[in-house]
């Protein structure tokens, strides 16, 4: 077990930090493309960040709660010694919950995540319908479900991305108002986490898809491994939070939920890969690494 958690956790890493590149990178071009003087400037660096405030806001959710999910599984795999401040564990232990408080608790950021879709999607920064008519097209087509071979990644990110539109547009046309902060801050909270948990983990996937593509004949076999089980545990998470959202609109109207499910299923795909033998060959490169491989 303590070799799944290996390979599990440095996917993560490996999604997560292909993310924050991607995000930083990005945000470093475009300020450095903005006019230098300081009238032009400061007048537009305010409207520029408001921009990317989901992006930031996920980043720094993910990363807080990967250390967490890290140092809480070091301890456990160190056994008592994970307990004894002398070793570094212990000490990442006791320093690793601020992390999920300050610069906003990862709550209001995940709330941040949610309301920023919202306003994209509203002000036509996110290409809402062209992605709910792409949706639609897949849903009234007979697609193969198989996915397999070197577009399997690209597949079911694809596939995470229409599970998380349609979420949204049923959440949309319910009669629930997603747009009023005190219904957002109320029952609305609880669809707008599992929300933010899909648009993280699709963030991260096409992240770590692009670094791992772009690389191209110089992507190591860590490279290759580290995605291919990012990309088919985070699509699962994917279904699963869409499943829970969906659940809860139609909870009531049989007919409602029975139509959505069956949607959702044919969004669902069947991976082909043998998932725990890439997490042991991911595991083997770690420990032969001592650690993190890409150092």
């Amino acid at each position: 077990m303590i070799r799944a958690k290996l390979a599990r956790i440095c996917s993560m890493i490996y999604a997560y930090e292909s993310a924050m590149w991607a995000i930083t990178g990005m945000v470093h071009n475009d300020i450095e493309a903005m006019d230098p003087t300081p009238v032009g400037f400061y007048g537009k660096i305010g409207g520029y960040l408001k921009t990317v405030d989901l992006a930031c806001a996920a980043i720094k959710v993910m990363g807080s709660e990967l250390l967490g999910l890290t140092v809480r599984e070091g301890v456990k795999s160190m056994g008592g010694y994970g307990f004894t401040m002398e070793y570094p564990v212990a000490q990442a232990l006791a320093d690793w919950i601020i992390t999920e408080i300050f610069e906003g608790t990862n709550e209001i950021n995940r709330l941040t995540v949610f309301g920023s879709f919202f306003t994209g999607t509203m002000t036509q920064q996110l290409d809402m319908p062209s992605s709910i008519g792409h949706l639609n097209g897949f849903l009234v087509s007979t697609p193969s479900n198989n996915l397999r071979g070197s577009g399997r990644e690209t597949g079911q990110l694809e596939r995470a991305k229409m599970a998380m539109w349609y979420a949204y547009s049923q959440m949309m046309s319910s009669p629930s108002n997603f747009g009023d902060k005190s219904y957002l801050m109320g029952a609305g909270e609880f669809y707008a986490e599992r929300f933010a948990n899909m648009v993280m983990d699709i963030l991260a996937m096409d992240a770590a898809i692009l670094r791992t593509n772009q690389l191209g004949d110089n992507a190591g076999d860590f490279h290759k491994f580290a995605t291919a089980t990012f990309c088919f545990e985070a699509t699962q998470r994917v279904m699963v939070e869409a499943r829970t959202i969906l659940t809860s609109l139609h909870g009531t109207d049989k007919d409602k939920l029975v139509a959505a499910m069956a949607n959702l299923a044919k969004i669902n795909p069947t991976v082909l890969l043998h998932h725990f033998q890439v997490q042991n060959e991911l595991a083997a490169l770690v420990i032969d690494a001592g650690g993190y491989p890409l150092r």
